[in-house]
């Protein structure tokens, strides 16, 4: 005789995990060991279904396909950057789908991007046609799905706005032919970078987020660009009025800018050499630089926590900032992981190890030193795109024929996710969704 309830039992437990049902002709002696001794009973099932509650809770119910991966899944940020128009291709569900499928558990969706649309029907920002509300889209694809959704904001750069407001247009200390001429406004490129100091910008940008925070279930509001472009910007009359307050003899920081950058026989290191020096115009420049990058950070994270002191306030930032010696990302972002890092709920270093010519050790050690900088989380950010954002990087197998050391292949990433893992990173993010290649995204751990 068998017992038929022992064999369901065992059947819910084990189908989880994709192992097979045990047969009811293996059970013949079950009836005895339930009915006549319950502690064997006991013996039997309790371990069984303690192993099938840990294969529901570690991964929609299945366990994880990859034997290496080290961190269990739930302890672990799983991001990915992502444009609205990587989504449109195959529509918000289908993203989503594809997230969850490899346990992503944070999307950060670019709300306003450089050239300064929004994904969404806005009242003070201008939209994107093609995009109609896919904010909302990616929110409720998400959202059913467990995955949080974050609205990414590029800071510096805003090219709708700087078409209207050329005063706030950053200037640059000067290029070799118009040195003479003293600072100049940047050119109107395709990206037109924003003077930090622009109050009138600042507040359009808050009212945006504002917006979304009004209508939107964000998770969170993640910053990016938050800091200069380049050491050569930003000179215009505002900041030389800044500096002559601050007693900056600012002659004196363009042409250490000028020699580093621009001079004919350039001194690559002196502007830099100069800061660790002590040079007292250089030190002051810089830090009047980081100053307003940190207010920025400090007035954006006190709306929106005022707002809702759950909400997260993330940023990206460049990884230079997290060598130990973190002059070269003072002097030329004015990004400091210290001071701007304390006023974040954590924050994403850049960590793009085949574009800078590294190896997933340093994006390890980059992780590790913005921890202790910063006191924050640090969640590393992957690269998993080739030399050109706009295309799709190569492949393992395409490397041959096509060779771009610049460029990740879905190896590349797979290492550098289990380097952070093996060394106690508590999470990644992968730049971005729609330059993964499916060999990426399976060779995920």
């Amino acid at each position: 005789m068998s017992c038929c309830c022992c064999e369901r039992w065992l059947e819910q437990v084990w189908r989880p995990v994709d192992l097979a049902p045990v047969g009811r002709h293996q059970f013949k002696s079950c009836h005895e060991l339930c009915c006549r001794r319950p502690l064997w009973w006991l013996a039997v099932l309790l371990p069984m279904l303690w192993l099938g509650f840990l294969a529901r809770a570690n991964g929609a119910g299945s366990l994880p396909a990859n034997p290496e991966h080290v961190l269990p899944l739930a302890e672990e940020t799983r991001g990915v950057w992502m444009w609205s128009s990587d989504m449109r291709p195959e529509g918000a569900e289908a993203a989503a789908e594809r997230l969850r499928q490899h346990h992503i558990n944070k999307v950060y969706f670019l709300v306003k991007g450089c050239g300064g649309r929004v994904c969404y029907p806005s009242k003070i920002a201008p939209a994107s046609s093609a995009d109609g509300d896919a904010l909302q889209e990616i929110l409720d694809a998400c959202h059913k799905r467990h995955i949080e959704v974050h609205a990414w904001y590029m800071f510096n750069s805003d090219s709708a706005w700087g078409q209207k407001h050329p005063e706030d247009v950053m200037w640059r200390a000067g290029k070799p032919d118009d040195w003479k001429l003293g600072p100049q406004r940047a050119g109107d490129g395709q990206t037109i970078h924003i003077c930090p100091l622009s109050q009138g910008y600042l507040a359009y940008l808050k009212s945006q987020i504002q917006e979304v925070l009004d209508h939107y279930a964000v998770d969170g509001i993640h910053l990016d660009g938050i800091r200069y472009s380049h050491a050569q910007y930003c000179f215009c009359p505002r900041h030389q009025a800044l500096a002559a307050t601050n007693g900056i003899h600012l002659d004196k920081v363009r042409e250490a800018i000028y020699d580093t950058f621009y001079a004919p026989q350039k001194k690559r290191d002196r502007y830099f050499s100069l800061y660790r020096s002590g040079d007292p115009d250089v030190t002051k420049w810089v830090g009047q630089r980081v100053k307003e990058i940190d207010g920025v950070v400090k007035e954006i994270r006190g709306m929106v926590k005022a707002r809702n002191p759950a909400l997260v306030v993330s940023a990206s930032f460049m990884p230079e900032g997290g060598e130990r010696d973190d002059t070269f990302a003072l002097c030329h972002y004015a990004q400091n992981y210290a001071s701007a890092g304390a006023e974040l709920d954590y924050i994403l270093p850049m960590t793009y190890h085949k574009t800078f010519g590294q190896t997933p050790a340093w994006v390890v050690q980059i992780a590790q030193n913005a921890e202790q900088k910063s006191h924050r989380p640090v969640y590393s950010g992957i690269q998993g795109f080739g030399r050109d954002l706009t295309k799709v990087p190569l492949d393992a197998q395409d490397k041959a024929a096509n060779p771009d050391p610049s460029g990740a292949s879905s190896q590349d990433l797979r290492e550098a996710v289990l380097a952070i893992e093996k060394q106690g990173i508590k999470g990644f993010v992968l730049f971005r969704y729609g330059s993964l290649t499916d060999q990426m995204w399976e060779a995920l751990p």
